[in-house]
């Protein structure tokens, strides 16, 4: 009987390794004495099972699975892990919205690069936001700066004139005024149009004129003052078209990705924001390159590169008024109004189709993932929650779509509302 016994126990046991759906035990069928050890072996079958099932949805990226009951200390590890893996998704999602101080302290080499990244984007985000800032504030100073003074001679670089309050006639202009004055002959009622009321001290305004066919843009700072013996409004006028320029460039630095030329995250994530708060009805998509990695690693980057360029250029003519965001690595995100649910969906796939025979000639396989939430104009749903919701929508399109034939005369879509 003892044999018996083991062999129950035995074969119970092997049972809950490889075949856990049929694994069972009739602890009736075992000798007395055995059958407090056969309840404790079922009660450590249901610990491995619940186990495995945690297990397995951790795999699959589910950090909401209810975890194994506390009784269960085989599972402790694991409860840690999503512990982890729930703060580290709450980490990056603050990276998303501009909170770069955050820091991961465990992971390893993961950690080092997470803490690497942030540490770059806030330093880069700094010195750019300083530069931006500094290029402004010298030229206000810059504009401030040009007090009307009596040593003003008519070589200097601003353009001086001096308006009678009386009449409205011309008192005084400098040489550079008069270059001005010959290519707009309406300058001066232009700036008496300027609502100066009864102000005292400088006013500052922006001025636009076409000189040569070419845009050009001047600080105009006016004065009220005593010009011989009469009222009089002087204005200055500072061609600032080169500040403006470089103005631009470092906007365009700060809210564009380098590679694709698309949006970037910073400025993605914030217009996604606005369009919430705006309680605008738009289709978020979040969409995601296929074998990115593979191409990186058998291709090289800057195969990797080309990859990314194609499906941005396709991207970038999704819709009207659409706006596409590069993520970050493989990752892109559109915001789309006046489309529904199935009209982003068809859409999305043209694109999909069109990046599929684009790269038909490749040594690899090309496509995209994605997930598409729509948004109505009574949405409740933080930005977190739905760029959540897509991404997981996004992974469940790839995760179908893993084994499907991949012509393109015969694709699968997977998209949710």
């Amino acid at each position: 009987m003892a044999n018996t016994n083991a062999d129950l126990l035995f074969g119970y046991l092997r049972d809950i390794i490889y075949q856990p759906t049929t694994a069972s035990l009739d602890v009736s069928q075992l000798e007395a004495d055995f059958r407090s050890l056969g309840e404790a072996v079922i009660y450590f079958a249901q610990c491995i099972d619940e186990l495995r099932t945690f297990a397995s949805a951790l795999s699959k990226g589910e950090l909401k699975t209810p975890p194994p009951a506390p009784g269960n200390l085989l599972a402790s590890s694991l409860k840690a892990l999503q512990s982890s893996l729930r703060h580290l998704t709450w980490q990056s999602q603050q990276v998303a919205k501009g909170d770069y101080q955050q820091r991961v302290d465990f992971m390893g080499d993961f950690a080092d690069a997470f803490n690497t990244m942030t540490t770059q984007l806030a330093t880069r985000q700094r010195s750019l936001e300083l530069e931006i800032e500094s290029n402004r504030a010298k030229n206000q100073a810059l504009e401030q700066s040009n007090a009307l003074l009596a040593s003003i001679t008519a070589n200097a670089p601003q353009s001086i004139i001096v308006i009678s309050e009386a009449d409205d006639s011309i008192l005084y202009q400098n040489n550079s005024a008069d270059a001005l004055l010959a290519v707009e002959p309406q300058l001066v009622a232009r700036l008496l149009r300027l609502d100066i009321g009864d102000m005292t001290n400088t006013a500052l305004y922006d001025l636009s004129l076409t000189l040569a066919e070419e845009p050009h843009y001047f600080s105009a700072a006016s004065y009220i003052l005593n010009w011989q013996g009469q009222g009089a409004i002087a204005f200055v006028l500072n061609d600032i078209s080169d500040d403006i320029a470089h103005l631009k460039q470092l906007e365009i630095h700060a809210y564009y990705d380098n590679l694709t030329l698309l949006y970037n995250r910073y400025y993605g994530m914030r217009l996604f924001q606005q369009w919430l708060d705006e309680g605008r009805e738009f289709v978020l998509c979040f969409l995601d390159l296929d074998n990115l990695k593979y191409v990186n690693d058998t291709f090289g980057h800057s195969e990797g590169d080309t990859y990314i360029k194609k499906t941005a250029n396709l991207l970038k003519n999704f819709a009207a008024e659409s706006v596409a965001c590069r993520l970050g690595g493989d990752e892109f995100m559109l915001l789309a109004p006046n489309l529904n649910f199935a009209q982003a969906t068809e859409r999305v796939d043209e694109i999909r189709v069109a990046l599929v025979n684009a790269n038909r000639e490749k040594p690899y396989y090309s496509n995209i993932s994605y997930g598409i939430v729509e948004i109505a104009a009574d949405n409740t749903l933080p930005a977190s929650d739905l760029l959540t919701l897509a991404d997981d929508y996004m992974y469940a399109y790839k995760r179908a779509n893993k084994q499907a034939n991949k012509q393109v005369n015969n694709p699968k879509i997977y998209a949710r509302r």
